[in-house]
């Protein structure tokens, strides 16, 4: 390869047709790239979606857990007194005070 690009300076050039490209392959071009940028968007946007919606599942897992952890606990020392908890998962929120008995004291000795 011996022959160089010429830098454009805003400087007159001398016409040549090494290196240059006729209007229908930039158009060629231009049109590739655009459909490049828009295939990488919708390629970006649908991972965004399936991040989100893992997050959610996970999120909801997570809250299912703590329930199940949580009844648990009631079950093997029901004399226990029981903190109010908010719970949130995919656009809910639960009080689990409401779906428990009033707090228990323990018995007087």
């Amino acid at each position: 390869m011996t022959q160089q690009l010429i830098l454009m300076n805003g400087e007159s050039t001398p016409t040549s047709s090494v290196g240059r490209l006729d209007e229908r392959t930039k158009q060629v071009g231009r049109l590739g790239l655009s459909q490049a940028r828009a295939a990488l968007q919708e390629a970006s946007r649908r991972a965004s979606e399936r991040d989100a919606e893992r997050l959610a599942r996970r999120d909801n897992e997570l809250v299912e857990r703590a329930q199940a952890a949580r009844r648990l606990a009631n079950a093997l020392n029901p004399e226990a007194p029981v903190a109010p908890t908010l719970i949130q998962g995919e656009g809910t929120s639960v009080d689990t005070t409401k779906a428990r008995p009033a707090h228990r004291r323990p018995k007087a000795a």
